[in-house]
């Protein structure tokens, strides 16, 4: 396992089975499909099934700030008042 990374986290009851609480620093997101192996008894591998594509739910637009580039545009667009006829 290249570059292994180790937290510590704690286990959890839901319903009749246990959960994992995973350390936000691992980036999962509620509701992300995983698949879950043992690889011996001290050793399971937890794997994302498909890559999230969906940039709203990756940090891909974390540092952006849209609400200071609209500002900066002056209007934004859908939202800006109508000028002549055009509804």
């Amino acid at each position: 396992m290249k570059d292994l990374q180790e937290m510590k986290t704690k286990t959890i009851k839901i319903g009749d089975g246990v959960g994992i609480l995973l350390p936000k620093e691992l980036r999962f997101h509620t509701g992300e499909s995983v698949t879950v192996g043992k690889v011996d008894n001290g050793t399971i591998i937890i794997k994302r099934n498909d890559k999230e594509t969906n940039p709203w739910k990756t940090d891909e637009f974390a540092g952006i700030d849209f609400r200071k580039q609209v500002d900066q545009i002056g209007f934004n667009i859908g939202f800006e008042k109508h000028v002549g006829n055009e509804e």
